[in-house]
Formats: C-alpha cells, sequence, structure tokens
C-alpha cells in the first residue's frame, strides 16, 4: 500500500520559532529595548542549498539563483509586511507599522480610477552599514526600478503603476497610483534600496549599476543578518545584525553552502558537515526515507514536509507561431484532451507519495483564491477536474482533426503532421520520472512525447526559454499575470517580460485579469476569481499536476523550522541547542 501523509497547508518558506511572538502582538520585537538587548551566545548554523546565488537583486541584474537567491535575500532582508504564520490571521507588519485600508485612510480610491496609499515604516530600522533606513531609500528604489536603463526586469507589485511619490516626513510614504490595483496592497513593489551607497553611482554613470558589487559582495539591507562573506559557487556567510529593529536573532552565523550534488548534500548531512538541508535540496522519496532512518536509529534529526503555494505543471506553448506541432496545444480541444489522457492521480501518488493532491485549479491552498472558491472548487460538480479519460481524451482529439494512422500515432487530417511533442526538463531525476508517466500516457492514445534535459546555457538564455515549442515542466505559482499578455517576453524588454512563457495572447484574458486585480469588494472579488477561473480552465490554459510538497531536514537541536512559503524572512527566529 502507498504510504499517506497528511498535509501541512502552507504560505512561504522560512523558518518559525515555536516559542516567536504570537501573531496578535503586531509589534513583536519592535521596541529598542528588544533592539538593544544584549545579543544571545555564539551559535553557527550551516545550511546546504543545491545553486549559486549569482546575485541579491534580480530586477537590477536579471539574474539570481532560483531557490538560493530565496532563502538569502530572506536571511538579509525584510518586507513592509509578511503572511501570516497561521492560516487566515491577518498579515504580520514588519518594517511598516500598519497595513493601509480604506477603512484606516491609509487606502484612498479616488473617483478617477487612481488611488494613494500611504505606509507608515518604523522608526528603528537600520541599513547594516548603521545607517538609519527612511522613506527616501523606498523612493530610491522605486525610480531605479522603473529606470530602463537600469533595470533588466519589470517593476514586481504593481510598482510600474506608482507615478510618483511623496514623503511628509522621514518615515512615511505616500505613493500615488495610475490606476487602481490591489498588486501593491502588501507592499509588494516597494523594496528599498540604500540611496547612501548607490545614488552616486547613479549620478555618475548609471550603466554601471548592474555590474556594481553592492548587489553581489557588498550588498547590505535591513534584515537580520548581514553579508559578511561572498565566495561565487561555494558558501555565502551572514552574521548576525545586532541593531536588528526587532531585536537580534537567535544564531549568531548563518552559512549558505552550495552543494550541488544530492547525494553530496545527504552525506555532509548525515556527517554532521551541514544542520539543514534546505529546499530544492534532496527530493521527497529520499527524505522520505531519512526519516523513516532517523526514526528507527533515534538520532533525533528531522524531515519535515510542507506543501507550496506552487504547482508542479507544464507551461505550454500556445503561440501558433512557435508551436510544434502546429495544430496542437493553440488548440484549446487538444489541450484539454491531451491532459485528460494523463494520469495526474498515479503523477501525484508517484511523486509526492500521499503529501499533495492533484491540483484541478490555479488556486493554491491557503491563498486567497482558494478562501472566496473553496466551496466551488471542491465541489463533486465543479467542472474542470479534467479526470484521466483516454477514450474522452481520444474524442477530444478527433474533434481537433487528430486522428490515429496505420502505425497507431495521432496525425492531423488536414496538415498531415505526426503529434511529436517536446517537454524541456531540468536536470535531475524527479521530472524525468514524472514525464516518462506522461510518455506512457499519452502513447496509449497516439501522442509521441520527448524529452529534451536542459543545458545550463539554455537555462540562462531568457530568449530560448521565452520561444521554445512544445512545454517547459516547472514548478511555479500560476498567478493570473502569468498568462497576461503583458509578461509576454519580447526583443523590446530583452526577452524577460514576464512569467508568460506560454505566449498566451488572449484579450478577454486580459481583462478578466485586470478586473481582478482591482475589485476591492468582498462580493465582487468573490465573482472575479470565479469568472477568472471559469475563463481560464475552460480554456485549459494550464497544466497543473499537483502542489508542490518541499522536505527539509534539520539536525537535531534545530528548532522552529517550519517550511511555510518562499517570502517571509523568519531566520531571526531559528534556534539550536
Amino acid at each position: 500500500m502507498p504510504r499517506k501523509h497528511s498535509i501541512l497547508s502552507i504560505a512561504m518558506i522560512g523558518l518559525l520559532a515555536v516559542t516567536a511572538c504570537a501573531p496578535s502582538q503586531s509589534a513583536c520585537g519592535r521596541t529598542d529595548e528588544a533592539a538593544s538587548a544584549p545579543p544571545p551566545r555564539e551559535k553557527v548554523l550551516t545550511a546546504a542549498i543545491q545553486r549559486e546565488i549569482a546575485s541579491f537583486d534580480d530586477r537590477i541584474t536579471g539574474a539570481t539563483g532560483g531557490a538560493a537567491f530565496r532563502h538569502a535575500i530572506e536571511v538579509v532582508t525584510d518586507g513592509l509586511t509578511a503572511p501570516p504564520v497561521i492560516e487566515g490571521q491577518e498579515r504580520e507588519m514588519r518594517l511598516a507599522t500598519e497595513l493601509p485600508s480604506t477603512t484606516n485612510g491609509g487606502w484612498v480610491v479616488k473617483p478617477d480610477g487612481t488611488m494613494d496609499m500611504t505606509w507608515k515604516l518604523v522608526r528603528n530600522a537600520k541599513w547594516h552599514d548603521g545607517t538609519p533606513l527612511t522613506a527616501a531609500d523606498y523612493v530610491f528604489g522605486v525610480n531605479l526600478r522603473n529606470d530602463k536603463e537600469v533595470a533588466k526586469q519589470a517593476p514586481a507589485g504593481g510598482a510600474q503603476y506608482i507615478r510618483s511619490i511623496d514623503t511628509p516626513d522621514p518615515y512615511t510614504l505616500v505613493t500615488h497610483w495610475s490606476q487602481l490595483s490591489l498588486l501593491g496592497q502588501y507592499g509588494a513593489g516597494l523594496e528599498p534600496l540604500p540611496r547612501h551607497i548607490l545614488e552616486p553611482v547613479y549620478k555618475e554613470d548609471k550603466t554601471q549599476l548592474q555590474n556594481h558589487r553592492y548587489f553581489s559582495s557588498d550588498f547590505v539591507s535591513t534584515g537580520p543578518f548581514k553579508l559578511t562573506q561572498f565566495e561565487p559557487g561555494s558558501h555565502q556567510e551572514f552574521t548576525r545584525f545586532d541593531e536588528y529593529y526587532r531585536g537580534p536573532a537567535k544564531v549568531s552565523k548563518i552559512i549558505l553552502r552550495q552543494v550541488p550534488d544530492t547525494n553530496t548534500m545527504t552525506a555532509n548531512f548525515l556527517a554532521g558537515g551541514v544542520d539543514l538541508v534546505l529546499y530544492p535540496g534532496i527530493e521527497l522519496e529520499l527524505a522520505l526515507e531519512l526519516k523513516d532512518r532517523f526514526q528507527r536509529e533515534g538520532t533525533g534529526h528531522q524531515v519535515i514536509v510542507g506543501m507550496r503555494e506552487q504547482a508542479n505543471n507544464w507551461e505550454l506553448q500556445v503561440d501558433p507561431i512557435y508551436a510544434r506541432p502546429v495544430n496542437g496545444m493553440p488548440n484549446a480541444l487538444v489541450r484539454q484532451g491531451l491532459l485528460q489522457a494523463i494520469d495526474r492521480e498515479e503523477i501525484a501518488e508517484l511523486m509526492t507519495s500521499g503529501y499533495s493532491p492533484v491540483a484541478t485549479q490555479q488556486y493554491a491552498p491557503g491563498t486567497e483564491g482558494e478562501f472566496y472558491l473553496k466551496d466551488y472548487i471542491f465541489s463533486p460538480n465543479f467542472p474542470y477536474k479534467y479526470p484521466y479519460d483516454p477514450r474522452k481524451a481520444q474524442e477530444l482529439l478527433a474533434q481537433a482533426g487528430w486522428t490515429t494512422g496505420a502505425d497507431g500515432m495521432l496525425v492531423h487530417s488536414l496538415s498531415g503532421e505526426r503529434f511529436d511533442f517536446l517537454v524541456h526538463i531540468r536536470q535531475g531525476g524527479a521530472q524525468l520520472k514524472h514525464n516518462s508517466v506522461i510518455q506512457q500516457n499519452w502513447k496509449a492514445v497516439g501522442a509521441n512525447l520527448e524529452m529534451h534535459t536542459l543545458t545550463t546555457a539554455e537555462q540562462n538564455d531568457n530568449k530560448f526559454i521565452a520561444l521554445k515549442p512544445g512545454a517547459g515542466h516547472v514548478t511555479a505559482g500560476i498567478t493570473a499575470r502569468r498568462i497576461h499578455s503583458s509578461g509576454l517576453a519580447t526583443e523590446a524588454n530583452n526577452w524577460t517580460g514576464g512569467n508568460n512563457r506560454g505566449r498566451w495572447n488572449n484579450p478577454e484574458t486580459d481583462r478578466l485579469i485586470e478586473k481582478l486585480e482591482v475589485v476591492i469588494d468582498p462580493a465582487e472579488r468573490k465573482t472575479a476569481y470565479r469568472e477568472y477561473l471559469d475563463h481560464s480552465m475552460g480554456l485549459v490554459a494550464f497544466y497543473p499536476f499537483f502542489w508542490e510538497p518541499i522536505p527539509w531536514i534539520a539536525a537535531k537541536g534545530v528548532t522552529g523550522m517550519l517550511p511555510v512559503g518562499t517570502n517571509q524572512n523568519n531566520w531571526w527566529a531559528v534556534d539550536r541547542n
């Protein structure tokens, strides 16, 4: 019998101490008294990660290093707010003292469709060099990331809609938006940059900023740890910032060590060379084997598995200019037919050992969309489950002009092309195993699936990723903006654009996404979520397989470890004996 495990529903990847302040304490750790407390005894925590950190700012430099960047940026930075520790509770305040709202006057919607948002900053936050953090640093950060001569990627969180910012005092930001948008309601896109360090460089020669050492070896920010050593391809060291506005962290130093090979990473942990194996590190199957071993041997080591707000899915190339076969995925009947030719239940069990259910739509567990539509999504009559049904798949493919030839393979009745399809996968065994199931499923209905393992050069080639035929196998949040036409990569935006790597381009899709981003009233918002889901899943814009489980491994004595998402900084609270 396959083993079953309960799901830990999560919202971000972080490290949370079980003894951290209660969620209701909005000012937890933010007092001057806490910040001036004597630092704890010396404790060093070494964590293993697979990929190298290329940069600490993907918007400016265009390169980060994937999950390695997310872990590192959590160590050294803080946002204005953070998602709640417990699902359903209020958002946590970090560098902001309160969340702007229409009731407290911080969010003002104007009759002409524009809006203002006011953020109040904590008064005791500092950059790692001791310089006070002020509103001017946020203004500088927004302006720099909106400067197309400097930034390699578009601003995040709708910051491109911020037309101006006022700073009535050093700790107040009044952002004036050119349109109503929910993208910035939690402070996304408002990320400061140290004006005292970068402004002189910007004024002298802005073209030099992308290669400035600030974004790598000389990085400073406002988080609980400061960068003290940057060794590309090897490791980074972060030392506790004792002037951190929430008070000193519990450990004195964090070392992020790059260990690309899974076997080497596991061996290092078992030998005591590392205390944590961070996601993505080892695959779930190996993590569960280690969990059984730790329990048998009584080592006290821990394996914790949660679930990301990201789906294991395919990005389908739907642009007929680049899609192959031409009469394949650009056709909604083909997309549905071949999705129903995939046994996603088998894949979810094979790849997650029962930790994750099949993802039947784009609203991840714990997100606002799922909250509003839970009754609809989990109804027995939900129309977009697209269950495994080879007979139904062949019927839909036949309607789209694909019939079985003499050799058992699908041939298009008009063009004569065979259904030869290519999926691009990353290096490693997990995606290969996953797509081997799809390969056999599709063979049964006459579709030929080939797998191409991306080279390092291809993975870093924005144009190749934007125009590749077939599908790309990714683990990513299936957010609405992922298929908005504004996210198309083009030569004009250096083939970066946004996350619309399937080149979805549909005016009605754009309209529904834009509606979803401006509706504030809860009842209207629920309707907007429903309209967008019905539209996108009715057209089979996504190929979701399952919500991605994330295993972390911690040595005995490491406390407070809880994998709860990808964007909350809580290294401040981790501890070890």
